[in-house]
């Protein structure tokens, strides 16, 4: 059986709102969908597209367990179209991966966040996929999108937690190695 036959939302509503990310159609960012309820969906059978098409890798993965589901962990993750606009030349060559984390208002928590990360590693090195995009939505209104993004070659010797850490700490949610 797969993931997607096995999870369901249940009570949670992290792609409900209110978040840095907006759901085209439904909601702006930092609005809560008027229709979330303390345990679901008011209108689930009847939600509109843009909730339908909505990706939650929780759902999705196979690999990642209850203690994952973003309600339960602080965020959501979800794979996006990678955005070139406004990076410069160089950098603007379309990821294989694109992936966004989307902190939720409670904070995201940062050894499952970890997890994640060292995850995307293993898709990256399994897959043979040459280049990737990872950001980081804050639930705080004042912090910009976190990004980062380049040949995986560069960082695939480092292993999958030194990956993982290494991308926390270039987001500033941990200290780089030698600081305290």
């Amino acid at each position: 059986m797969s993931a997607s036959e096995e999870k369901t939302c249940g009570d949670c509503t992290a792609c409900c709102g209110p978040t840095a990310m907006p759901l085209a159609g439904v909601f702006a960012a930092f609005e809560r969908c008027q229709h979330a309820k303390p345990k679901g969906c008011g209108i689930y059978a009847t939600r509109p597209q843009g909730c339908r098409n909505f990706e939650c890798l929780w759902l999705l993965s196979d690999h990642w367990g209850a203690e994952l589901r973003p309600d339960r962990c602080g965020f959501l993750a979800r794979t996006v179209e990678d955005e070139l606009a406004g990076l410069p030349p160089e950098q603007a060559v379309a990821a294989d991966f694109s992936l966004e984390i989307v902190e939720l208002p409670q904070g995201a928590e940062v050894e499952p966040l970890g997890r994640v990360l060292e995850y995307l590693h293993w898709v990256l090195s399994s897959q043979g996929l040459a280049r990737f995009n990872v950001q980081f939505r804050a639930r705080a209104r004042d912090v910009p999108l976190r990004r980062l993004r380049g040949p995986f070659a560069q960082v695939a010797d480092l292993g999958p937690q030194n990956f993982a850490w290494t991308i926390l700490a270039t987001w500033g949610l941990i200290a780089a190695a030698g600081e305290t």
